[in-house]
């Protein structure tokens, strides 16, 4: 075998192992992949100010639709294999989340990110843990560096608008009886993202209740009880927790009106305006209420119906049946005219005396004559 042969072998084995090794180290490239999923903030949904994905070597950003809330997509195109980190920014800060991703091919991947503020935020590169990783002041992709408000540098402070939320819905018992729990819905929307909101309900008997800051679009479920019977106008609204807890943005009033041991009376064709009372909450109304002049007179109950003495002179006014709703106006006897019942009075006197002038009459002529014989004998 002569050299130049000797030369082209060993060349052509190069070749072909600089081909093998080429090919065992190559890797196949996934077709581009969609993750996306919900933002849980201290266990409640929350749109955060900005998400990202890390690989070995690339990272990518979210995008944030803000409906529905605390709903996040990453559209990423990286290779078979490679694991990525999750990173949530939010109140200035920056957590990593709890959750990884892995590209297996899969074209969608759905993946809730969940984060605890109460734990320390991570590093980012320039030891402070600010959540700032390009070292210009800002944390949170806004523009401003400095967290005076000014995201423009014009010197104006640009406040971050703010709408207050909007009651959707109070629904609940409107009839009941006293010392029983009766149970009430609430639920508000706030159309600012990331915000949370809280329920005020104002039971209209001297108290009230105040609930935790909650997800918008929360159903709220309370009880209450009254312990006097009445008519009561209940009312919730709700209140955001911006530009802070406690201060934030309130709704329009939401309002019910509940019946306690109550029945309304409302009888034109009678006259009647008011409600009757249940007080001890025994089944059998005891006080009637006008509305007119806001008096309360005792009612007598008859075999399901109600005798109303409405002037309080001793004599009913009026029957009313609250199962039926029938009512009669109870006609009186008609007052004396031009003092009769008093000349009448005066008459039987007259007469009482008559009978005894003559009684008295009748014994002295019985005496003088008794008298006249006893001469005689």
């Amino acid at each position: 075998m002569n050299k130049k042969r000797i030369l082209s072998i060993v060349l052509s084995s190069l070749l072909l192992i600089s081909a093998g090794a080429t090919i065992t180290t190559t890797v196949s490239a996934a077709d581009p992949t969609s993750i996306r999923g919900y933002v849980y903030v201290d266990g409640v949904i929350t749109t955060p100010n900005q998400v990202k994905v890390s690989f070995s070597i690339n990272e990518y950003f979210a995008d944030l639709p803000g409906s529905p809330v605390g709903f996040y997509v990453i559209d990423i195109n990286e290779v078979i294999g490679e694991t990525g980190n999750f990173f949530v920014t939010i109140y200035g800060n920056t957590w990593q989340a709890h959750e990884t991703v892995t590209i297996d091919g899969t074209i969608v991947i759905y993946i809730n990110l969940s984060i605890n503020t109460s734990e320390d935020p991570i590093d980012d590169g320039n030891g402070d843990g600010d959540g700032d990783s390009d070292g210009d002041g800002d944390s949170d992709g806004d523009g401003d560096s400095d967290g005076d408000g000014d995201s423009d540098g014009d010197g104006d402070v640009e406040p971050i608008p703010n709408n207050p939320p909007e009651m959707i819905s109070f629904t609940g018992d409107q009839t009941g009886r006293q010392n029983i729990d009766y149970t009430y819905f609430a639920n508000a929307t706030d159309p600012d993202d990331g915000q949370q909101i809280r329920y005020i309900f104002d039971w209209d008997d001297g108290t009230s209740n105040t609930t935790g800051y909650m997800a918008s679009n929360t159903t709220y479920e309370i009880n209450n009880m009254w312990i006097n019977a009445g008519i009561y106008q209940i009312s919730v609204y709700a209140e955001d927790n911006y530009p802070e807890e406690g201060n934030g943005t309130i709704s329009a009033t939401l309002t019910l009106q509940v019946l306690i041991d109550v029945h309304i009376v409302d009888k034109s064709e009678c006259g009647l305006d008011g409600y009757l009372i249940d007080e001890d909450s025994d089944g059998i109304y005891d006080l009637y209420h006008n509305n007119t002049d806001g008096t309360e007179t005792a009612v007598v109950e008859d075999n399901g119906t109600y005798m109303l003495d409405t002037d309080e002179d001793g004599v009913d006014d009026f029957s009313y049946n609250p199962t039926t709703g029938d009512c009669e106006i109870l006609v009186k006897e008609p007052e004396p005219v031009n003092g009769d019942d008093e000349s009448e009075d005066d008459n039987t006197a007259l007469y009482i005396l008559a009978i005894l002038l003559i009684i008295i009459l009748i014994i002295l002529f019985y005496l003088a004559t008794r008298k006249k014989d006893k001469k005689q004998k």
